[in-house]
């Protein structure tokens, strides 16, 4: 573990924190559960009781935030599974259950994983400041010459590239990503090595599993492929920190700085779907309307009609949200709506934040450009909690 937190100068919350957000799953076979599902779910092929998949799980918990070796997980869990029945070779269905080598795969493809999704993150959210991602292979006696080939080669952070060979790449990968800003590439005279992946990706079938006679698509980029099952990026399919659980300033910074990555980027121009965090409510405006959270949410389908009603709002406009709805200059609650004035030079900005019937969620569900009459025509609408317009 101490050579995974040298590789990846990360501490272990953010990696801790995706390993725990996953579910159970009991599946027979390893491609049971399908690349996104992985990052979603733990599992261990072929372990059919819920009691040994918890044990395992929580022994790789434990080895994560802890910062275990292989060794010290291996003397905790092995007389579990040994106690429980699952080691070594089954006589009635002939097959083999716990095995050193299944101990270190289960070991190292999880913290590989969960280190690599919180590190996707960490990048991401300062992405504006370090547009530029290489990837980087360990380059020894084990390293796949397929990852061999793709050590040092640099791709904007928001390249699709990244959406499918970011690692792991495969069982035991131990590739990794850095970032690099600008002057960094200019100090290391690397500006001529950045490069695209538009129209260089292309896919094709590969075998699965023999005894099934299944196959799969997997991703090509100079003919190189990820292993089946790894053609997808754990951090971007699912780990997102839990913004309530964090103070509003931390929140917020963390929302500011993910609009200014990538992926807002790809969420804008509509290559990715989903909820996006675009600000954090004011402890006063969660109140007025009895909110359970703080983090006002954009929609895909809310963004896509906004931009046609609204072109003349851009994507730096956008990224104003935090300041807009967080530092208003006028607030009006109306019913499960808040509406929401924000005034800078010659602009006054118009927001329109709706918590769900739950009030477990707030979704911002119009974004515009307002006159002064429709300030005054809101003003008498409904109460103000805010107004230094």
């Amino acid at each position: 573990m101490a050579i995974l937190l040298d590789a990846f100068k990360l501490e272990p919350e953010e990696a801790v924190k995706f390993f725990r957000q996953k579910g159970f799953e009991i599946t027979f076979s390893w491609q049971d559960l399908w690349q996104e599902a992985h990052a979603k779910a733990f599992t261990v092929a072929g372990v059919m009781k819920m009691d040994i998949l918890m044990d395992i799980r929580d022994a790789v918990d434990r080895a994560i935030s802890e910062g275990k070796t292989f060794q010290e997980f291996k003397k905790e869990i092995e007389p579990i599974l040994q106690r429980k029945g699952w080691w070594g070779h089954d006589p009635v269905t002939d097959k083999w259950m716990g095995t050193l080598w299944r101990l270190r795969t289960i070991f190292a493809t999880n913290i590989l994983s969960a280190y690599q999704a919180g590190r996707y993150w960490q990048m991401a959210a300062v992405a504006a400041r370090r547009p530029y991602w290489q990837y980087l292979a360990v380059l020894d006696r084990k390293t796949r010459p397929s990852h061999a080939r793709l050590h040092g080669r640099i791709f904007p952070a928001n390249d699709p590239f990244w959406d499918h060979f970011y690692p792991p790449n495969g069982w035991n990968c131990r590739c990794h990503v850095r970032s690099l800003s600008r002057r960094e590439l200019e100090r290391y005279d690397l500006e001529d090595r950045v490069e695209s992946s538009e129209g260089r990706l292309t896919t094709k079938t590969v075998p699965l599993s023999k005894r099934r006679g299944s196959t799969t698509e997997v991703v090509e980029f100079d003919g190189i492929s990820p292993d089946p099952g790894f053609s997808s990026n754990p951090g971007k399919t699912v780990w997102r920190p839990n913004l309530d659980e964090y103070e509003r300033e931390i929140a917020e910074r963390y929302v500011t700085e993910s609009l200014e990555g990538p992926d807002f980027e790809r969420f804008f121009f509509g290559k990715s779907r989903g909820n996006f965090p675009v600000a954090i409510f004011a402890e006063e405006y969660k109140k007025a309307i009895e909110a359970k959270s703080q983090v006002v949410l954009l929609s895909d389908e809310s963004l896509a009609k906004n931009i046609k009603r609204h072109p003349e709002l851009k994507i730096d406009d956008y990224r104003s949200l935090p300041q807009i709805i967080g530092d208003a200059h006028l607030v009006v609650q109306d019913g499960e709506r808040t509406l929401v004035f924000y005034k800078r030079g010659n602009k006054i900005y118009y927001a329109v934040v709706k918590a769900t019937k739950s009030r477990r969620t707030l979704f911002l569900t119009s974004f515009r450009l307002a006159s002064h009459s429709d300030v005054e025509s809101i003003r008498k609408k409904g109460r103000i909690i805010l107004d230094r317009l």
